[in-house]
């Protein structure tokens, strides 16, 4: 219980500094000028440094260790500017635990994430991601989630590398979807009758690549897989308040080249995509069943960069000072209050991130 408390809390803590203290004041100052590149600096300094902590916490507070299997890509593949990364959607968390893989290849800084509209106003953690320009997609008028894709992204890649999550399942392998999956895939010809993965989607990748075009260097192919205790997924209730863990997250990463891809899927075809997709997670549902036994071989030195311990203790005392600033300073506690104030108030305009596009579309028409 207390380690999920400590790992909470220096979540909470650290999203707090980050956005009201950090980045909302950033946008305060920057984006009226007109700075929307100082501004997207800035941005990626923060996410570089809250998923780089992020995910030192998963492995030190919460004393998961990582097993990644494929492609070494910091070794032989550093030169990647601009990567979607594929992964089947095993459990809710899923995206936490891949932030450490991110901090490996390099790329913590350069994350770009595809989530639910809902997250986008949640109070800390959805007012980062509205800061980081994530791709808040509603599931509802897929038209609109492909625009979405296609106009975040292709701001995401003039700001820089960019390192791009999407799940193409669209939902995680709860009792009831994996029920519908398995009721859809046997309509599909030939059918899939799969216990392990879901049915993936393809107008979202395939978006994805067209708005990367030519600049998409390559497709890394994850499987993700949990060892844990109890057997079952990880589960936020579990980890935070219980502070229940897994003990191993098994990663295997296969790169997918840009030019290696079929024809129509570089086009963005959404049905060349889907049967790209359809043979990978047919891969996917036989290495899960299998337990992993040919995902080979393993990626040696798997930490990486071996940096997870500064980043650990650089956030935690980052965490510590906020912590302590608030407890001691009542003007800070007063500038704390009117930054969430204003967070609350973008949500008038659609959100931080809609400001920061209107802005940069006004400044590239006036050029």
């Amino acid at each position: 219980m207390f380690r999920g408390l400590v790992f909470s809390a220096l979540l909470v803590t650290s999203a707090f500094a980050g956005s009201v203290l950090y980045l909302l004041p950033c946008a305060v100052v920057l984006l009226p000028l007109g700075a929307v590149d100082t501004f997207r600096s800035c941005v990626q300094l923060c996410r570089w440094w809250w998923f780089s902590f992020a995910g030192a916490c998963v492995e030190y507070v919460g004393g998961t260790r990582y097993e990644l299997t494929g492609d070494d890509v910091p070794r032989s593949f550093g030169d990647d500017r601009c990567v979607l990364v594929v992964s089947n959607h095993h459990c809710r968390l899923d995206w936490l635990f891949l932030w450490p893989v991110a901090c490996r290849h390099g790329r913590a800084g350069a994350l770009h994430v595809m989530l639910k509209d809902s997250l986008k106003h949640v109070p800390l953690f959805g007012w980062a991601m509205q800061a980081f320009g994530f791709s808040f997609l509603g599931r509802v008028d897929r038209a609109s989630d492909v625009a979405t894709i296609r106009e975040r992204l292709r701001a995401a890649q003039t700001a820089g590398p960019a390192y791009a999550l999407l799940f193409p399942e669209g939902t995680d392998l709860s009792p009831s979807n994996l029920k519908k999956a398995r009721a859809y895939g046997l309509t599909l010809d030939p059918p899939r009758r799969w216990n392990h993965v879901l049915v993936p989607k393809g107008a979202g990748l395939a978006a994805a690549i067209e708005a990367l075009g030519d600049d998409l260097d390559a497709i890394y192919d994850v499987t993700i897989r949990y060892d844990t205790t109890s057997g079952e997924r990880p589960d936020e209730k579990a980890m935070c308040l219980r502070g229940v863990f897994p003990r191993k997250v098994r990663v295997h990463v296969a790169r997918e080249p840009r030019d290696k891809l079929p024809r129509a899927m570089r086009v963005g075809d959404p049905a060349a995509t889907k049967l790209w997709l359809l043979e990978k997670w047919a891969l996917k549902e036989a290495a899960v069943e299998s337990r992993g036994e040919e995902l080979k071989p393993k990626v040696s030195d798997p930490d990486g960069t071996g940096k997870s311990f500064y980043h650990f203790v650089l956030g935690s005392g980052v965490a510590y000072a906020t912590a302590k600033g608030l407890w001691a300073s009542g003007g800070l506690r007063a500038a704390a209050a009117a930054s969430c104030v204003a967070w609350s108030g973008l949500a008038l305009f659609g959100g931080l991130d809609d400001v920061e596009m209107a802005i940069a579309k006004k400044k590239r028409a006036e050029k």
